[in-house]
């Protein structure tokens, strides 16, 4: 996880400004210095992306210092876009409020001069988004440690105490100065840079400000919000053996994005060796497990949750659930040390489990982290419309356990008959039906072939007609009842 992102400025945070004025400004600059009628090449050499080079030759023939030159042109330009920013002609991008969703320390390192990026913040009235904010001094020095150098990017790295920052940049120098620092980068497509191949590879691509909230690693306020499920997942209770274990490492590599294990199932250990042999990014799974019932004290939910952490070999789980709201369940107590685990970062987001409608409301107006999912059982022959209407109205996913009633779809006629439809097996059906209904299933599956099916079966396209049949079905088997 990010423990901070850091943002270039111009091109990213606020727009470009016309290179008129910045033109007009380094022509003041001659004239303020005595030269009344510059060659005009001379002063195009220093109007934008100027070398130490550049000001000597364009200084040289007039007999000018070269550090005088340079401060003056900088005064100039600094000036000229203070006046462009007040007068509304570079203001912000439409999404610079999503910097406000971002729950991590923030900076500010930019190639423009000091004058103006300090003047920016104040005028934006930012200045509780940016803990640093780091501009070029005035000097021709600062022309050896701008980008792709990394001297701005690591002092603003010291500045935020920080060691694992997103680099956000629109330009090859912002891509080079974080792979320089060793961190990772975002380069920000906008429209300015629509046809640009960025060199080196960045990390990330982005269209806008606002995709840093759906980015794996990026601290968000209320991430559990942003904290999307993907369509399927992968149940692991009873996968305990090492053999059967292997079978998250195939489904992470045949495109399972989601995994979900729990203490109680006492298989954390090989679930985390599996995750680990696996060819998939840690930051692009969605890592689930339990708190059991005997340990939602909130000493026992912070002590096990580092257990839990310790058996995964992960330094923090996507998705933290209370198992089951019984035995040492205390709703304000248990859910306030499941806040403090989101607060210092070990866990993303909080879930519930089995949890009936009221408690959930309960769990909702204690937690201070949103509630990104209720998981319980659910499938054709179990059916709770009343949660789902609860969840789609308080806005939290529902995460659908025993998708399949067991094994007895295969024996309900109504999933039967949309299979036939289909051409599909009623299995795939359970899933596809589902996944309709905006649920995420989390089948278990040991085999490549199964793991594949129920894969597959998420897109498998039903239509009202084949949902309003299952849904009719009027039976209530609960497997698991508490």
């Amino acid at each position: 996880m990010y423990d901070s992102v850091i943002f270039d400025h111009d091109g990213v945070l606020t727009t470009l400004v016309d290179l008129s004025p910045l033109r007009d400004a380094t022509w003041d600059a001659f004239a303020e210095l005595g030269v009344s009628d510059p060659d005009p090449d001379h002063v195009e050499q220093v109007v934008i992306h100027v070398s130490p080079e550049d000001v000597r030759a364009a200084a040289d023939p007039y007999d000018l210092d070269p550090e005088t030159l340079f401060r003056v042109r900088d005064e100039r330009q600094s000036a000229a876009q203070k006046r462009a920013i007040a007068d509304g002609q570079k203001v912000p991008y439409d999404d610079f409020d999503a910097l406000r969703r971002i729950d991590a320390p923030m900076g500010i390192v930019s190639s423009n001069q000091q004058a103006t990026i300090d003047f920016v913040v104040d005028h934006l009235d930012a200045g509780d988004l940016f803990g640093t904010a780091y501009g070029r001094e005035p000097s021709m020095t600062s022309l050896h440690r701008k980008k792709p150098e990394p001297y701005y990017l690591e002092r603003a790295m010291a500045d935020l105490g920080v060691e694992s920052p997103l680099f956000v940049g629109d330009s090859d120098s912002d891509i080079a100065a974080a792979e320089a620092a060793g961190v990772d980068s975002a380069f920000i497509r906008r429209g300015h840079r629509a046809d640009h191949t960025p060199t080196p590879d960045p990390t990330h691509e982005i269209a806008g400000l606002d995709d840093l909230l759906e980015l794996d690693g990026v601290p968000v306020v209320g991430d559990a919000v942003s904290l999307s499920l993907p369509r399927i997942g992968l149940g692991t209770m009873g996968l305990d053996a090492a053999d059967e274990a292997a079978a998250v490492t195939t489904a992470l590599e045949l495109g399972y994005r989601h995994v979900d294990t729990a203490q109680i199932y006492g298989n954390e250990a090989v679930v985390g060796d599996a995750l680990a042999a696996a060819d998939v990014p840690r930051e692009d799974v969605t890592l689930a497990t339990k708190v059991w019932a005997d340990s939602l004290a909130p000493a026992d939910v912070r002590r096990t949750t580092r257990e839990s952490l310790d058996r995964l070999g992960v330094d923090y789980v996507d998705l933290l659930y209370v198992h089951r709201p019984i035995d040492t369940y205390d709703a304000e107590a248990t859910l306030s040390a499941f806040d403090e685990l989101v607060d210092d970062g070990l866990v993303r987001g909080v879930g519930v489990s089995n949890f009936a409608v009221a408690e959930v409301d309960e769990a909702l107006d204690l937690l201070d982290a949103p509630l990104v999912a209720h998981q319980t059982e659910y499938h054709p022959l179990f059916q709770r419309p009343a949660l789902l209407d609860h969840a789609a109205e308080r806005g939290y996913g529902v995460v659908a356990y025993s998708p399949l009633s067991g094994g007895r779809v295969r024996e309900v006629d109504e999933v039967v008959a949309v299979a036939e439809r289909h051409d599909a097996t009623p299995e795939a059906v359970s899933l596809a039906w589902l996944a309709a209904k905006g649920l995420c299933p989390i089948p278990k599956a040991s085999s490549e072939r199964h793991l594949r099916a129920n894969l597959d079966a998420v897109s498998l396209e039903l239509d009202a007609a084949d949902v309003a049949t299952i849904d009719s079905i009027e039976s209530e088997v609960e497997l698991f009842p508490q």
